[in-house]
Formats: C-alpha cells, structure tokens, sequence
C-alpha cells in the first residue's frame, strides 16, 4: 500500500498490484504474489480526511476511534495473549493505551502515548500508572525501549532527563511521546 501526489489536486493511492509481467514501473519483475495455489487478494478500508491543516487534530482523534472500533466475535474462550482492557481508567483524551497485552506469564508491556504534537497545542501530560492501570499495576515496573527489548538505560542518552519530571508511577510524556514499561506481577496474568 501506497499513496502519493504528483499533481496538484490529485491522490494516487496504490492499494496492490498483481501483474503477469513486469510493468516498468519500478520493481523490475512481475508481481504474483500467490498463496495456496491462488493470487493474493487484499481487504481494507481507507478514510481519506481532506481539510487544512488547523483540523489535523480532529482527524487524529477519527483515525483512532476508526482503528479502536469494537471487534465482536463469537466462539469460545481462546487464548488469544491479550487481556481485557476495562480494568483501564484513562480520563485523559491526549493519552493513547497503545499496547496493553502479555510480555509473559508475569508481566504486562504497557506503552502509552500523547497523541498532540506543539503545533496543535500539545503539552506535556502526566499519566499515574497506578490510577490508569489498578489491579494490572505493579510497583515492580521498569521502563523499557520503544521497541520493549531493552531497558531504557540503553536506548536514551540522558536518562535523569529523560524522567526528570516522573515520581513514582506519575509518569510524564512530551507531545507526542511514546513510552513503554513492564509491570511484574507476583501471580501469572
């Protein structure tokens, strides 16, 4: 998937091309993606959100009530590595639970986010994981890398700036910041 403008006043968006022989567009051989003996087909949906630039907040806002929409599915219990999110209490409209899932049979990653960049009036927000996660949070928490393979330690140069402003399990994000933690818990989750 693909999307560009090489003209004023037009999109071109390129969703998947599947071609017997090569198009001289650009990849230099054909495209066919098969799978079980069939051509791939891909299903999705795109929003296309057209205005200026002053309302890029309220698109951020439809794009993530689009992407977190209910998923209801029918079956029986089947463990699928996440766990259920209403033990989470976030009252904030620029923070975004990003992940909230099983790192392992003892832990949760969590990664939080501030959705407001400062050119759309974003500040810094403090976020008490305590508050946010309840029964899930474990004062045993660490911070890790973006990516939750390292510890933060690794990743940032200036660690007593990088959490100059945390106290306990207040934590402070930048716009549009992006933090991850580990919760040990005691008991399996």
């Amino acid at each position: 998937q693909g999307g560009s403008s090489l003209s004023k006043g037009q999109v071109e968006l390129m969703l998947h091309r599947r071609m017997y022989k090569d198009d001289f567009k650009g990849v230099g051989e054909p495209l066919n993606e098969t799978q079980f003996g069939h051509g791939l087909i891909t299903r999705g949906r795109h929003w296309l959100f057209y205005s200026d630039l002053d309302s890029y907040g309220d698109h951020r806002d439809i794009g993530l009530d689009l992407f977190y929409q209910p998923v209801v599915s029918v079956g029986g219990d089947v463990e699928v590595g996440n766990i259920p999110r209403s033990g989470i209490q976030n009252t904030n409209k620029d923070l975004n639970v990003v992940t909230f899932e099983r790192f392992d049979e003892t832990s949760l990653i969590v990664r939080l986010e501030n959705i407001r960049s400062k050119s759309e009036g974003g500040k810094m927000i403090s976020a008490d994981l305590k508050k946010i996660f309840g029964a899930y949070f474990s004062e045993n928490f660490k911070e890790l890398g973006l990516a939750g393979d390292r510890p933060i330690e690794k990743v940032v140069k200036d660690l007593k700036n990088h959490t100059k402003y945390d106290i306990g399990s207040v934590i402070v994000l930048k716009p549009l910041q992006i933090r991850t933690f580990i919760f040990n818990k005691k008991t399996a989750v």
